[in-house]
């Protein structure tokens, strides 16, 4: 039988998302800071413009042609075992314009893992 301690299943916080008006050449909030620590993110671009994302409403992290995603897994690429990589809780996501989109949105999904044994 397995050990149901080392059982860990994958969890969603509430997507994020700001949509095309709300999105100028000033840094904009998308969202509220991350409410757990996440091994993987999805960035989406709906909107028909490139968009320049941030986590610090200062400094560009990475900018989205229209109509694309990323996503970031930072758990899967770990090269020692027992070391955890997580993006931060408390993270806040910013994004801006680099030319003025006229419809669609951005999305932010965030997924963390939580132990079953803890919910």
């Amino acid at each position: 039988m397995a050990n149901s301690s080392l059982a860990v299943r994958q969890l969603y916080e509430p997507e994020r998302s700001l949509a095309f008006g709300g999105i100028s050449g000033a840094y904009a909030v998308v969202g509220t800071p991350t409410a757990h620590a996440a091994h993987e993110v999805l960035w989406q671009n709906q909107t028909d413009a490139p968009i320049t994302f941030s986590w610090d409403g200062t400094t560009a992290a990475f900018t989205l042609d229209a109509h694309t995603s990323f996503v970031s897994d930072v758990q899967s690429n770990r090269s020692d075992i027992g070391r955890i990589n997580l993006l931060a809780a408390g993270t806040q996501f910013w994004v801006k314009q680099v030319s003025a989109p006229t419809l669609g949105s951005v999305y932010i999904s965030v997924f963390y893992g939580a132990n079953f044994n803890n919910l």
